[in-house]
């Protein structure tokens, strides 16, 4: 679906561009607006670099991340009647002026980057989180207002290590389909288990004679499917589960102890311990990836440096004195290069005795 919509943006902005064309051809003729296009090319590539350079910027993004947190403070303030009646104006002033930044910000990226600004998954939140703040204090969507709590959530986009981690969740979600999966049979078994055991048990099928108000209580709390569901992920998040679950249940079934026990260290520990397994694999993927990138770009700089070197010995020409700085060049970068791999390999290493790297191989 994100694709799709990428494709339609593109296609969008080259059929304005195709459009706008064709109007300055027929107003102004052949050679004239192929001068003018020229003239807006050469302009619109200067406005390019100098919004790339103010969007790149790190002085522009720790402001991006201040107005973010003003923002947030200023959203906590307007849940708050009685500072609302002391300061509403000054906070709606301020509310404004920011959703104004965010709004030159979002300008200015798409400026700077063009088309690739919706190639994007981040850029889209950021634009959808701006946009939805626009969306009118009335009527039937004032509800709709709440979304402007999504431009606090921009700071997962904006700080590079909560964009890491997110986007590290994101690419555990696969392997993370089959720890569900393996959840979601432990519960349905355990669920008809205990609704059938527990919960439609006859009198005679207690081990102690039941008082009423156990009876009930074990009607309440499995006397259906969805109601042993509800009472098992309880159970699981380890909330009351002694005197509410657990200790009730033991009262008149003493022996259920022997399903409780495997149930809650299957799925309150083995389970999560899982999740955190998988996501923490990811993590360490998405790491290493990221060490080869920079690892290749290092190797492809050194290479341009070889390249240059040697064109450079090319021209030297005759000169004993020029081949013999050129030569002590090219020793300098192998060394460089060999300095780098060796780094590398101990980082390799470290990283393998320290046991960064655990984590389910997949």
């Amino acid at each position: 679906m994100r694709a799709m919509i990428e494709k339609w943006a593109v296609q969008a902005l080259e059929f304005v561009q195709r459009c706008a064309g064709r109007a300055v051809e027929r107003a102004l003729g052949g050679e004239r607006a192929a001068q003018l296009r020229h003239q807006i090319g050469a302009h619109v590539e200067w406005a390019q670099v100098a919004a790339k350079r103010v969007v790149e910027d790190r002085r522009f993004e720790r402001s991006v991340i201040g107005a973010i947190l003003l923002n947030a403070v200023l959203l906590g303030l307007t849940a708050t009647p009685s500072v609302m009646r002391a300061f509403g104006g000054m906070i709606h002033l301020i509310d404004a002026l920011i959703l104004a930044f965010f709004t030159v910000e979002i300008l200015l990226r798409l400026i700077a980057y063009g088309r690739g600004f919706f190639r994007s998954g981040w850029s889209w939140f950021d634009l959808i989180a701006v946009s939805a703040s626009y969306i009118p204090n009335a009527g039937g969507v004032a509800i709709l207002r709440t979304l402007r709590l999504f431009r606090v959530l921009r700071l997962l986009s904006v700080v590079p290590a909560m964009r890491r981690v997110i986007g590290s969740f994101f690419t555990a979600l696969p392997s993370m389909a089959g720890v569900v999966g393996a959840l979601g049979v432990i519960f349905y078994v355990s669920a008809v288990i205990t609704t059938t055991v527990f919960g439609q048990a006859s009198p005679a099928d207690f081990t102690v004679a039941p008082k009423p108000e156990d009876l009930r209580l074990m009607e309440e709390l499995y006397g259906t499917l969805g109601r042993s569901f509800f009472t098992l992920f309880q159970l699981m998040t380890l909330e009351n589960w002694v005197d509410g679950i657990v200790g009730p249940t033991m009262r008149v079934f003493p022996s259920s102890f022997f399903f409780f026990g495997p149930y809650i260290v299957l799925t309150s520990f083995a389970i999560l311990n899982l999740f955190i397994g998988v996501i923490v694999e990811a993590m360490a993927t998405d790491r290493d990836e990221a060490e080869e990138k920079r690892d290749e770009a290092q190797n492809q700089t050194l290479d341009e440096l070889l390249t240059e070197v040697r064109a450079l010995g090319a021209e030297a020409g005759r000169s004993s004195g020029q081949r013999a700085e050129t030569a002590e060049l090219l020793s300098e970068l192998r060394a460089l290069r060999a300095e780098v791999a060796d780094a590398k390999a101990a980082a390799e290493a470290l990283r393998r005795e320290s046991g960064n790297g655990w984590g389910p191989k997949g």
